[in-house]
């Protein structure tokens, strides 16, 4: 519990990684979150947001490279919101252009990846790229908005908290059981990688209702306490995974 609530969020920084190491993202992104809310509190006060953005993910880049990829899904998040994107995929001439940059951009990073080049601040921009013409292109946009992985998008947080217990419970026991009756063969091993496999997602689908569950209590929690008091027009608040987490009104002007 104490590691859950509080150790989770430190481990590496005071202390070696020692425990569920798969979870070292955890104190960047606590620290991203934190950045997201500032910037979003402080945008209401920019006269250009779109330059203040950028100079900060610059800034960013530069002193922790890390936390430019928060200002830049901001940034992305505004310029969808903002109907870029989309004017974008309705471009022939963008299509072409999208779709070199991407190609070029792999081809770029696995020659630099091949060499033993994997400077941070390398990574940040490559993933900027990518991601931003993945944006700008019809096809790569199409195949990530399909059913299959928009389904992996929501699982993929669960996936990648679930699946280390998994290997050190159910994996790791299934490995000596075999062993210990002399059985650990390819086809065992097969079988246990199998078993696994559907254990890990049968874990992180459960889960997603406890997302679910939860952001539907912590969306009505802010709707309490952050929505002025009810007239006009509904506001729904929609959670991760697709749920309905409250309603409130917005107030009249």
């Amino acid at each position: 519990m104490i590691f859950a609530l509080s150790r989770v969020y430190t481990q590496g920084i005071s202390e070696p990684v020692v425990y569920n190491n798969f979870l070292w993202t955890m104190p960047i992104e606590l620290v991203g979150s934190i950045l997201v809310f500032l910037t979003a509190l402080l945008s209401a006060f920019l006269r250009n947001w779109l330059r203040s953005f950028v100079l900060l993910a610059l800034l960013e880049i530069v002193v922790a490279p890390t936390m430019a990829c928060f200002t830049v899904g901001m940034i992305f998040s505004r310029l969808g919101v903002d109907g870029v994107f989309e004017r974008a995929r309705g471009s022939a001439r963008m299509q072409v252009l999208s779709a070199a940059v991407l190609i070029l951009t792999a081809l770029a990073s696995a020659v630099a990846n091949l060499h033993g080049a994997r400077p941070e601040r390398m990574g940040v921009a490559v993933a900027t790229v990518l991601i931003g013409a993945s944006f700008a292109n019809r096809a790569v946009y199409g195949f990530c908005q399909n059913r299959i992985s928009r389904f992996l998008g929501v699982l993929s947080f669960p996936l990648y908290l679930v699946h280390f217990a998994v290997i050190v419970s159910l994996t790791s026991s299934l490995i000596l059981l075999a062993e210990a009756r002399g059985m650990l063969d390819l086809t065992a091993a097969l079988a246990i990688g199998g078993v696994s496999v559907a254990a890990v997602f049968g874990l992180a689908f459960l889960f997603t209702y406890v997302e679910r569950f939860t952001g539907a209590l912590c969306g009505r929690l802010a709707l309490a306490l952050l929505v002025p008091p009810p007239s006009g027009e509904p506001i729904r608040v929609h959670g991760r995974a697709g749920g309905d987490v409250g309603e409130a009104h917005r107030a009249a002007p």
